[in-house]
């Protein structure tokens, strides 16, 4: 009888005494593949391209910061394109009018000779012309630099669109006692552990 009752313990673990409802399950599955492949097209979607974000800034400045939705940024641009213009408009005026009196100044028009600026001298006029000159070419150049750093801040605002850091920022540091065994003794290490969470 002992015998018995165990095998019939032994095999009741193989018996199924009723259907499963396999319609619960079937519906948890499809829910969570819908899940899954809802969750793998959100990630697509919005899934940031850093080469997507580099054309928009080159064809239009700002439009990458706008892609990486960091709109604050798209005044401070144009402002630094609004002064770098005004700077240049102004140092080329100036530049022209220096060039403009020095051409009149070497002319050998004595018609023409200091009428412009009240300068007499050609080393004076010849000295603001070469002024005004390098300033509209380090304006220009400074342009150009703040264009490059327009797109290098669209691509890296694209690389780190996803960087998520965690709540935990912490840095524990603990002291640290080891063990080892060496030929016929037992040496004991101190150190410090150190654990950053992110």
């Amino acid at each position: 009888m002992r015998v018995l009752c165990l095998l019939l313990l032994f095999f009741s673990s193989y018996c199924i005494g009723q259907n499963s409802d396999t319609t619960s399950t079937k519906v948890q599955n499809s829910n969570l593949a819908t899940s899954n492949i809802d969750s793998t097209f959100k990630k697509k979607n919005t899934f940031h391209k850093p080469f997507k974000a580099f054309l928009l800034s080159a064809a239009l400045p700002g439009l990458g910061q706008a892609y990486n939705k960091k709109y604050w940024k798209i005044p401070i641009i144009y402002a630094g394109f609004g002064v770098a213009s005004y700077f240049l408009y102004d140092q080329n005026k100036k530049y022209q009018c220096y060039r403009k009196a020095y051409i009149m100044n070497v002319d050998d028009n004595p018609y023409t000779k200091g009428i412009c600026n009240n300068f007499e001298e050609t080393s004076q006029l010849e000295r603001g012309k070469n002024f005004h000159r390098r300033n509209v070419d380090l304006i220009s150049a400074l342009m150009v630099v703040w264009y490059g750093l327009n797109l290098v801040d669209a691509v890296v605002d694209a690389h780190l669109f996803h960087f998520d850091v965690s709540d935990d920022l912490s840095l524990h540091i603990a002291p640290d006692f080891r063990q080892y065994q060496s030929q016929h003794q037992n040496i004991t290490t101190f150190g410090l552990q150190i654990k950053l969470n992110m």
